[in-house]
């Protein structure tokens, strides 16, 4: 059954699947009142653009977003934008956002989407692919934003990722329909659609948000990091300063995934490792 006119799907008719609404956003300064609202409205869903930087000179909230919305009881999702230029590889991209934001948030986080909206370079699909390598390593959920013709476009309309679940983007104004369903793309089909945005940047409510609706039913359960065996694992080769270079008392494993000491940092078996470690030379393994 499609609605009148458009071609697209209506929500209640499209494989009985259950849409909640919700927003994505890069610049927005969520507080708690706005967010509890939201999910008083049932629109509980915030997404939240993992590498914007500043706005008119000013921070971008990304860190606190992220913990406001998840105290106010909303499902929340990372975005990173890739492009051609900022990072050597698609992996420069997932690492930079994954360290902004912490471990913890990282790991708290629904899914992880990789957006495409311009130019990935010369070789798209490897820089997408190591983007996403990146993202599956860390136990996340990968997603893809994108859009009809940016995908065809710039991706060259490759059908190598359609196992990912889509995050299409087609700004009608109307969230009551499904306009994938018309405008297919990427080899993806209708049980790997997750989201459609279906406006740009507008005011709702004092914030400046997209506007988007989920089928939450899609996020896989995710088995849990164990973080309380890094937090509380103390080893004596991280603590001897003979062994391990940047060694201290009380350091953790934790420590060591959070404050990226491991790149200083060499458990020495033998004397030559150990000499290298004396060095402050180290090796990340």
């Amino acid at each position: 059954l499609r609605g009148p006119d458009t071609g697209a799907y209506a929500l209640e008719e499209e494989h009985n699947v259950t849409w909640t609404q919700g927003f994505d956003g890069s610049y927005a300064k969520l507080t708690t009142a706005w967010c509890q609202a939201r999910v008083a409205e049932g629109k509980s869903v915030w997404a939240q653009c993992l590498r914007a930087a500043t706005q008119g000179g000013q921070p971008v909230w990304v860190e606190p977003n992220i913990d406001v919305a998840l105290a106010a009881g909303m499902t929340v999702l990372g975005y990173v934008a890739l492009d051609s230029w900022a990072f050597s590889n698609g992996s420069g991209y997932v690492d930079w956002a994954r360290q902004r934001i912490g471990n913890a948030r990282w790991d708290r986080l629904a899914g992880i989407a990789l957006d495409v909206e311009v130019s990935l370079g010369a070789d798209p699909i490897s820089r997408f692919q190591s983007a996403l390598t990146a993202i599956e390593q860390s136990r996340q959920t990968p997603i893809v934003y994108t859009s009809y013709s940016t995908w065809r476009k710039w991706m060259n309309n490759t059908s190598r990722f359609n196992h990912l679940l889509l995050h299409n983007a087609l700004w009608d104004e109307d969230g009551s329909d499904i306009d994938f369903a018309r405008l297919p793309f990427g080899g993806w089909t209708m049980e790997k659609l997750f989201a459609e945005q279906y406006t740009g940047g507008m005011d709702y409510q004092g914030q400046n948000v997209d506007l988007d609706i989920f089928d939450l039913s899609k996020l896989s359960a995710r088995k849990p990091i164990a973080t309380e065996s890094l937090d509380s694992l103390v080893l004596p080769e991280l603590n001897n300063p003979n062994l391990i270079a940047g060694a201290r008392p009380g350091l953790t494993w934790r420590n060591v995934l959070d404050e990226d000491a491991w790149a200083f940092w060499v458990h020495a078996p033998d004397l030559a490792r150990k000499e290298a470690a004396q060095q402050g030379k180290g090796c990340r393994g």
